[in-house]
């Protein structure tokens, strides 16, 4: 299983650096310096939250900022509820969706991250980084049909010269993981 997962995380990062997918990057190596600026920046945002003028400030883009970096700090259990708040606000907010996404796939939430995944898939599907985390995430929790579906439903709706080389790129990618997936179940 160790051996399934760690052929489809390669793929999956090679995929996902190949098409530019939707996954929000995380800081991973910052600088005490620009960790302390995120730092000034979250504790700006937290004030203003917490002092929030509605006249002045929009409650969802400082609840998301707040998220967001904390994220970038690799607080993930702290953005967590700030992207939920988010969505509570907006239940299709495509930040909050796609950041929680990426989270929970980090961490190894496939379940969870599968979640949030389509529902993104369900609001965004005219979005290629959408249908690439779509096939990535189903692939990783070993459901290559819904990879399958996913593609062949985005392919019905958006066929064209231009997403053609798309297409085939996910329906090559997703036919290596099938057979490496074979491979080692054998």
């Amino acid at each position: 299983m160790k051996k399934i997962f760690s052929s489809i995380l390669v793929l999956s990062l090679v995929l996902t650096f190949s098409a530019c997918g939707t996954a929000y990057t995380v800081d991973k190596m910052l600088t005490p310096e620009q960790a302390e600026k995120i730092q000034a920046q979250l504790d700006e945002k937290l004030t203003a939250l917490e002092n929030l003028d509605p006249a002045v400030d929009s409650e969802i883009d400082l609840t998301r900022s707040v998220a967001i970096n904390y994220e970038r700090l690799g607080h993930y259990d702290k953005a967590i509820p700030y992207y939920e708040r988010v969505l509570e606000i907006d239940e299709i907010d495509f930040v909050a969706l796609n950041n929680l996404m990426s989270i929970y796939e980090e961490v190894g939430d496939f379940d969870l991250a599968g979640q949030y995944m389509v529902t993104l898939f369900n609001n965004f599907y005219d979005r290629q980084g959408v249908v690439t985390d779509a096939v990535r995430i189903f692939l990783a929790r070993g459901e290559v049909d819904n990879a399958t579906r996913a593609l062949e439903e985005y392919a019905r709706k958006y066929q064209s010269p231009e997403t053609a080389s798309f297409i085939n790129e996910q329906f090559n990618y997703i036919q290596r993981v099938s057979k490496k997936l074979e491979e080692e179940a054998k």
